[in-house]
């Protein structure tokens, strides 16, 4: 039976044997036509770095079906936009790969080697490519491969008993489908179109997972996910892994869960109203800035240990075009992206004298549906924020009282500065 599941580390010392951190690393196989990108990314503090994939992930030309990959590396300096200029080149043939597995050892770079054989996808070449089939075989793997490392982290056991891990080509649908279960309106909410423009117009792609909590399912973005490759489907995986032991552990959670998908329905609502001089509805302001410090919360705890503990152990993950996991390879506390008021949105209105809570208000209804996710990821600093040493951070359910008051105030300062 033919290896399908591989894996390469090694590390980026320069000539006096220092690491090499603030470079970008291309791992690559060498073909005769067009050579495969397997992974791009930077090396962690140590010069370290790992990237795993499949089979797929260096076969992705027609009719090409090598067994094994031709290795080579390509080290770009960054400049200060985060632009690659490539000035180092390493080739590594007839590598065996015993159990699937290769360490390059310490790779020293220099300015003298430079490169000479990449062709075709070198750097961000993600648009037409299959880096894995996301087929049972391989979600058994990431399952294992995840699992426990989340549970470890977490300190919650069984996180993945009795969650099915289920596939889909249109997310979005299933997305839309939890949120109107969740509002108990009309199939077809009023300011969907909107949602899915932004993600459609966005370079940031799609989402690569869900959980649904209600019905205790995983689902996948299965044509996303296999353009992104097996390193980011584990990334993904264990994200939703810890939505479900946040679950399970703080049940109240789900009805929680539900209130803050009615008030970000409230608020695309608003946004897409007849009247644009209509001004913010007071169900609004007691709702919105809570679900939102909730959302916060959840989602940056599984941002935080997905980051932490996954992106910083699996480093060639850059190439993605998706907002969550395009966003692991930042380190931006609440992140400014508000790209206030997109086409079809009327801006918020609120009187001259309006309150602190209703300012914060008006910020979080002015953001498109991609800003208002990404400030939610942003929050993972304040979980790593207490992190000490390498130990994880546990969970607070009850952390969204004490960001209540710091999102406020964050908000406010932000609608006062548009």
């Amino acid at each position: 039976m033919k290896q399908r599941f591989f894996e390469v580390i090694g590390q980026l010392v320069d000539v006096a044997g220092n690491p090499m951190p603030d470079v970008l690393l291309s791992v690559l196989d060498s073909d005769d036509y067009s050579d495969d990108l397997i992974g791009v990314g930077t090396p962690n503090s140590d010069g370290r770095f790992c990237v795993s994939f499949t089979r797929e992930a260096f076969n992705q030309d027609w009719f090409e079906n090598e067994d094994l990959p031709d290795l080579y590396i390509v080290v770009s300096k960054l400049d200060d936009e985060g632009a690659p200029t490539a000035f180092f080149q390493k080739d590594f043939p007839d590598r065996t790969f015993e159990g699937g597995k290769e360490d390059l050892g310490k790779i020293v770079v220099t300015d003298d080697s430079p490169v000479t054989t990449a062709k075709g996808s070198v750097i961000y070449d993600f648009s037409n490519v299959r880096r894995v089939d996301v087929d049972d075989e391989v979600i058994a793997h990431v399952l294992a491969a995840v699992t426990e490392r989340v549970q470890a982290v977490t300190g919650w056991e069984d996180v993945a008993k009795g969650v099915p891990i289920k596939q889909t080509y249109e997310l979005l649908s299933v997305i839309q489908g939890i949120t109107a279960g969740a509002v108990g309106k009309e199939k077809e909410l009023p300011w969907w179109s909107e949602l899915h423009q932004r993600v459609q117009k966005s370079v940031l792609g799609g989402i690569a997972a869900v959980y649904d909590p209600f019905a205790r399912e995983v689902w996948l973005d299965h044509g996303l996910l296999g353009q992104a490759g097996l390193d980011i489907m584990k990334a993904s995986v264990a994200h939703e892994l810890v939505h479900a032991g946040q679950f399970d552990h703080y049940p109240d959670m789900v009805n929680t869960y539900r209130t803050s998908l009615v008030a970000h329905d409230l608020r695309m609502r608003y946004g897409v109203r007849k009247d644009p001089a209509e001004p913010i509805p007071e169900e609004l302001i007691q709702q919105l800035l809570p679900s939102f410090v909730f959302m916060c919360n959840l989602e940056g705890y599984a941002r935080y240990v997905e980051k932490q503990f996954f992106a910083r152990a699996h480093t060639c993950q850059r190439y993605v075009p998706q907002i969550r996991l395009g966003l692991i390879v930042g380190s931006a506390p609440v992140l400014s992206l508000a790209n206030l008021t997109s086409e079809t949105q009327h801006p918020p209105v609120v009187s001259a004298n309006a309150t602190e809570q209703e300012k914060a208000t008006a910020w979080l209804s002015a953001l498109d549906a991609l800003a208002y996710k990404a400030e939610q990821y942003g929050c993972d600093q304040w979980y790593s924020a207490r992190q000490k040493g390498d130990a994880p951070v546990p969970f607070s359910a009850t952390l969204g009282d004490e960001l209540l008051a710091k999102v406020t105030e964050y908000a406010a300062k932000q609608w006062d500065e548009r």
